[in-house]
């Protein structure tokens, strides 16, 4: 059997698995391809802005030009160190995509586009990035802080949220679900290269993952 490295938009799926089910497959798609070019524009920028133009030139609607130069400008302000893009980050058991990270900055960013005007819940980003926090604190054995890039589709304002704003109980408190679900994935995918006996320390949670694992898709 082949065993499918853990990924953090596999673990929100675990803590969230009826996040979509009311949302149209192809408003889905359709979020995804707006994300996707966008993503893509940013990069390409980033890693060469002399093509400025032809990917302007690329990007049709207002709306993704207006976010474009949103962000170029939000870019341009940062002073980030050697900024990479796009970087892959693997573990024995854990593997994931940064959109953007700074190893002299000791930072990471990811990007979100959002109709802000609507009730955000930022709950499944906030985990999405302490899980990719947990991914380079056991490869580099630092500690990363992190960014939340949101990019209101509306108005083509950018809001930030800093890992700094977090208060330390809630940061606990995801921390030990990230935990405990990257444990309960692990078992379920078979993935030998960790310490079992980490499964045996949970104590008063042990009922609960074992539930998780049980019943989680």
């Amino acid at each position: 059997m082949e065993i499918k490295k853990i990924s953090p938009s596999q673990i929100v799926k675990v803590l969230f698995p009826d996040a979509y089910k009311d949302v149209p497959e192809w408003i889905l798609e359709k979020a995804a391809e707006f994300g996707k070019d966008l993503h893509e524009s940013i990069q390409t920028y980033i890693e060469n802005p002399d093509l400025d133009d032809e990917i302007t030139e690329a990007l049709i609607t207002d709306n993704k030009i207006r976010l474009y130069e949103a962000f170029k400008q939000w870019f341009k302000e940062q002073d980030i160190k050697e900024p990479q893009t796009e970087y892959y980050l693997e573990t024995e058991a854990l593997h994931g995509y940064l959109d953007l990270v700074s190893f002299k900055d000791k930072k990471f960013w990811d990007y979100k586009f959002r109709n802000v005007d609507k009730k955000l819940d930022l709950t499944k980003d906030i985990l999405q990035m302490m899980v990719y926090q947990h991914i380079l604190t056991k490869i580099y054995n630092e500690v990363f802080n992190w960014e939340l890039v949101i990019f209101d589709k509306k108005t083509a304002k950018i809001y930030l949220l800093k890992s700094g704003y977090l208060e330390q109980d809630y940061k606990n408190y995801l921390t030990e679900i990230i935990q405990q679900i990257i444990l309960v994935l692990i078992h379920r995918q078979g993935i030998e290269t960790f310490n079992k006996d980490d499964l045996e320390s949970w104590d008063l949670e042990k009922a609960a993952i074992e539930k998780v694992g049980k019943n989680g898709k």
